[in-house]
């Protein structure tokens, strides 16, 4: 047996021995690769508390738009939208900040895509903001225009790069100074470097509006201003010819006599000093006036009633224009013309030319009823062919 002290101390020993077990560190089992991996990434991008709001905007706006293409991560936090509006068609007119629909075959990411026509949109706000609200819609569609222009003719890897580009071409471009200075990059033509040829074409725009009439000069001339209302009479059978000034009746079909049933001059009647005296004569075959006609025909009618020229082919009023992809024409010259036919007076050709001479349209027009007469003698159509 042990002495009473060994035996305490030995017991003191192992009552002791648990603490200094515990003491010791425990065996931790070690962590793949992969999930230290993981943990430092959590780390990472655990956001570090800033000191105050005031320097988060302020970085923010420090934030070049250069940095902005290159980093999308930023645009999130840099670039505020504010009352944006969704595009729904070619035709709307809404304004402001768009937003582009998302496309799942798209080869970029459509927050970045969000961003880059954001940006565009700014720039194009600067340019037609002489323009009024015809330029703050004009921005909304161009800037959506751009983006999708730039995403067309770029990939993944060159999207950032050209986008870029061509944000930095529409910061150098100056704000227009019309409604035809307008376009995207790509498409617009600086009016500074314009041709002689263009040159004179604006003078000739601006020399036009001298030209310009009035509605009250318009229907001083016969020209139609509204459309008319009403029911229109019936065509008389019983018309006056328009050559002769005698009356006939008219017919859908005409005999071998009908056609050379007209004695006419095809000249209007003119006045010259002869031996002192003044002289009515027709230029056409120098004959006095009252002399018989020179030339042979069939009678002929034109109506001058518009409502009754509504009833036989109605007015329209001219369509707004459509937005399209072609530049709009500025001014414009249109000739019509017009032949006789069993049912008056009717339009057989049609054509329309810029301000430059460069015909635009050319069109024969076939008409309703029986040509009598192609007045080749004042048009350039021979033929229906």
């Amino acid at each position: 047996m042990l002495p009473d002290g060994d035996a305490a101390e030995r017991t003191h020993s192992m009552e002791a021995l648990p603490d200094r077990q515990s003491s010791t560190p425990k065996y931790q089992t070690p962590i793949s690769a992969m999930e230290a991996a993981k943990k430092r990434r959590q780390a990472l991008e655990t956001p570090i508390p800033t000191p105050s709001n005031s320097a988060i905007s302020k970085g923010a706006n420090a934030t070049s738009n250069a940095v902005l293409l290159s980093r999308p991560q930023v645009t999130r936090k840099a670039v505020v939208v504010s009352q944006p509006t969704e595009m729904s068609g070619p035709n709307s007119k809404a304004s402001g900040p768009p937003i582009l629909k998302i496309d799942f075959r798209a080869h970029s990411k459509p927050q970045f895509r969000q961003a880059v026509a954001t940006q565009y949109y700014n720039e194009f706000l600067r340019i037609y903001g002489s323009l009024s609200e015809v330029g703050s819609s004009l921005a909304t569609q161009h800037a959506i225009d751009q983006e999708k222009a730039v995403h067309s003719k770029t990939n993944q890897g060159s999207y950032r790069s050209i986008a870029a580009t061509v944000l930095q071409r529409l910061k150098k471009r100056p704000a227009a100074t019309s409604d035809f200075d307008v376009g995207i990059d790509g498409e617009w033509v600086d009016p500074s470097l314009k041709s002689k040829e263009d040159f004179m074409s604006d003078q000739i725009w601006k020399r036009a509006s001298k030209y310009i009439q009035t509605i009250e000069e318009l229907e001083l001339n016969g020209y139609p201003i509204s459309i008319p209302t009403g029911s229109p009479p019936p065509l008389d059978i019983i018309q006056t010819c328009d050559r002769c000034q005698k009356q006939f009746e008219r017919s859908e079909s005409l005999t071998d006599d009908g056609k050379m049933e007209c004695h006419f001059h095809e000249r209007r009647i003119r006045t010259r000093i002869q031996n002192g005296d003044k002289v009515k004569y027709y230029p056409c075959c120098d004959g006095l006036q009252g002399s018989p006609g020179c030339l042979e025909g069939p009678h002929v009618f034109k109506e001058d009633n518009f409502l009754c020229l509504h009833g036989r082919t109605p007015f329209v009023e001219t369509p707004q224009r459509r937005d399209s992809s072609q530049k709009p024409q500025p001014i414009v010259a249109m000739d019509c013309e017009m032949c006789y036919t069993t049912g008056g007076f009717e339009l057989i050709r049609i054509s329309v030319i810029d301000k430059t001479g460069k015909p635009i349209m050319d069109e024969l027009v076939k008409p309703k009823n029986t040509v009598l007469d192609l007045n080749s003698r004042f048009r350039y159509t021979n033929s229906m062919n």
